[in-house]
């Protein structure tokens, strides 16, 4: 069987869950990738990877956006 383990997709749905959690919590907009994922990097799941922190800012960027209605 191949495709990504369930780690992958765990790690996803918590990415997911605190980006919208943002708006609420402004201080999360304040963490670099490597703390706003400390969790699933720490379970083993995901793996850093520096590139992806631009990708970080632009989807905190977007989403404050969108939950402010800007």
């Amino acid at each position: 069987m191949s495709g990504y383990g369930e780690g992958l997709i765990r790690a996803t749905q918590r990415y997911t869950r605190d980006l919208l959690r943002v708006a609420d919590e402004p201080a999360l907009s304040t963490l670099d990738l490597r703390a706003f994922v400390a969790d699933s990097l720490n379970a083993g799941w995901i793996t850093y990877f520096e590139p992806y922190e631009r990708v970080h800012r632009s989807n905190l960027h977007e989403v404050a956006g969108v939950r402010s209605g800007s």
